[in-house]
């Protein structure tokens, strides 16, 4: 079933509470696709199943940033959870995939009613602070390399696969660097055989070695959310 693709529901219905995943619809969201844009007022929020939700923070200029994405570990929505619209970024699906939909009224009326699904959000709303502050760190002091490592092996967590459909272009938006440089530590991971690469594709053929690779912070980051889904 579609909706216990997504970790959070899951967790919820651990909980007891079986009619929340119902009250969602079913939709299939395309790559380019906007969910939501800075300024205005969130219509939807969205629960991805297989799909890679980026969130952008544009700085005016035709310049701006990625700083995080969301997939089966969470919920794009934070801001009508916590009632700070309008929203202060824009929501973009990365990777196509499946996602469970909700009006932000229903949204809003639905957690409301469900003390079970607004202790989990909120939860999650404080695990993704942390990732925040953890993100901020590596931004200012690990190397290029290592975090192009971090950031594949996170969509793979939240995609729930190992082939991604990431381009250079997004990886060097994430990164905040040159796509010529990002794609020269993508061509050092192939050849040393933690991923293969086709064309807009990229997979991942030794986790352990990209691990390996990867930020020191990646591993602490991966645990706080699994507490969160494996916790009673």
């Amino acid at each position: 079933m579609v909706a216990t693709r997504n970790r959070l529901l899951a967790r919820v219905e651990r909980l007891g509470t079986n009619q929340v995943a119902s009250a969602f619809e079913s939709v299939h969201l395309s790559r380019g696709h906007v969910l939501a844009t800075a300024g205005a007022h969130q219509q939807h929020v969205y629960f991805p199943c297989g799909c890679l939700i980026s969130v952008f923070v544009d700085l005016g200029k035709g310049r701006g940033a990625c700083v995080g994405v969301i997939g089966t570990e969470g919920f794009a929505g934070l801001s009508v959870l916590l009632h700070s619209e309008p929203v202060s970024h824009r929501l973009v699906c990365q990777i196509s995939g499946d996602a469970l939909r909700m009006s932000a009224l229903s949204f809003e009326k639905l957690v409301r009613q469900t003390a079970e699904l607004r202790d989990v959000l909120l939860q999650y709303a404080g695990l993704r602070l942390v990732e925040q502050s953890h993100h901020l760190a590596c931004m200012a002091t690990h190397a290029a390399g290592p975090r192009v490592a971090r950031w594949l092996l996170i969509a793979r967590d939240r995609v729930g696969s190992d082939h991604l459909a990431i381009t250079h272009d997004f990886l060097a938006q994430l990164l905040g660097l040159r796509r010529p440089y990002v794609t020269g530590i993508i061509r050092e991971l192939q050849q040393n055989g933690h991923i293969a690469c086709a064309r807009s594709r990229i997979e991942l053929v030794n986790q352990a070695g990209l691990t390996s690779t990867a930020c020191e912070d990646y591993p602490h980051v991966r645990s706080i959310y699994e507490s969160l889904y494996s916790s009673r």
